[in-house]
């Protein structure tokens, strides 16, 4: 479950921003180069560096089945670093409690 949680979080991570096809075909418009533009923006957007920290508690069988999703990823993403990073539970816990008033917790944590 815990896996299918973080591929989720990492599909939606990936694949966000995007826009909707228009429910009505539009007639196209007139060339003004805007197309060329937004095509650029866009190609550059998805190869611009990313990089992710994901926290969790310790949990060897967790952690070593997360991690080899990870580095999946990022083989078929190269412009996207994730980082895992564990916690005993104490610590962990202590580490949400003071990093996310501060704003200082990780991109992705566990719950």
């Amino acid at each position: 479950m815990l896996i299918l949680s973080l591929l989720l979080v990492l599909g939606l991570v990936a694949c966000g921003g995007g826009t909707n096809a228009p429910a009505q075909p539009t007639q196209p418009a007139a060339d003004s180069g805007a197309e060329d533009s937004g095509a650029a923006e866009s190609e550059s957007i998805a190869t611009e560096p990313v990089s992710l920290r994901i926290w969790t508690h310790q949990n060897n069988a967790f952690n070593a089945a997360y991690q080899t999703q990870i580095d999946a990823y990022m083989a078929a993403n190269p412009n996207v670093t994730i980082t895992l990073e564990t916690f005993d539970y104490d610590t962990y816990i202590q580490t949400l409690q003071t990093s996310i008033p501060a704003g200082t917790e990780a991109d992705i944590v566990q719950m």
